[in-house]
């Protein structure tokens, strides 16, 4: 298939709502309301190569009945957790009410931890939390006729690290949560966060990844070409590694 009978393709089938563009750039198909995955065709030479779907965790199940595939694995979004101290610990007691009145924070504000000593950490057990299918192992391959299905999955590290902060769950401020002016929020539209991180002696860091399952469809001829490649590629470096080892050697006997 050309490029320009694929986008042929594509026009007619987001007309009939069976494909959705984004922005005219991503490509997506909408399996239900809570499974969405992005298409991605790969062309070389304006010649149709392979597709990927991306993010396909949801339709796992249908490949894995059909085809008797293993089940997915559970992984926690979160990775890593541990305590430290607070980084951003600058306690600060007074604020400016709504009636511009500097004023006491209230006791609650107060962090009753303990610091830890200096530059050692807690590392956590992580709870489960937030979870996500990955794959027990990589790649799957389906041969299916002329076309090969490869199952693929990426581990992706969050950019950013996330915190929750000692005082957010301590039982003061929770009591203090309670209350007509807890309830309301400092400033009375609870603006009361910044100090909650500035008075916390302590801060957990959680270390965060997701997967991304990807279903590659691809022409078994070319899947056939893409091992030989890679095997040329292996023995290659085999033989350059031999090659180096045997004037090391050299190199040491000379000595």
């Amino acid at each position: 298939m050309t490029q320009e009978d694929f986008d042929r393709v594509v026009n007619v089938l987001v007309k009939d709502k069976v494909l959705e563009n984004d922005n005219l750039i991503n490509l997506y198909y909408r399996v239900s309301a809570d499974c969405k995955i992005e298409l991605e065709p790969i062309f070389y030479k304006e010649k149709l190569k392979e597709i990927k779907l991306i993010n396909a965790e949801c339709i796992y199940p249908l490949y894995k009945e059909k085809y008797n595939l293993p089940d997915l694995k559970r992984k926690n979004y979160t990775d890593y957790e541990y305590i430290e101290n607070n980084p951003d610990y600058f306690p600060v007691m007074l604020y400016q009410n709504d009636k511009n009145e500097i004023v006491n924070l209230p006791d609650a504000f107060y962090d009753k931890n303990n610091f830890l000593p200096k530059g050692k950490t807690i590392k956590l057990k992580v709870e489960n939390n937030f979870s996500q299918g990955m794959l027990p192992n990589t790649p799957l391959i389906v041969f299916k006729d002329d076309i090969v299905i490869v199952f693929d999955q990426e581990i992706i590290k969050s950019v950013y690290d996330t915190y929750s902060y000692s005082l957010e769950n301590s039982k003061e401020i929770r009591e203090y949560k309670l209350t007509t002016k807890g309830n309301e929020g400092l400033m009375g539209f609870g603006k009361e966060s910044k100090y909650l991180i500035s008075n916390s002696k302590l801060r957990t860091v959680s270390i965060n990844s997701s997967v991304l399952i990807k279903i590659i469809y691809k022409s078994k001829e070319d899947y056939e070409e893409e091992i030989k490649q890679e095997e040329a590629i292996k023995n290659d470096a085999l033989k350059n590694e031999r090659v180096n080892s045997e004037k090391r050697s050299s190199v040491l006997n000379d000595i």
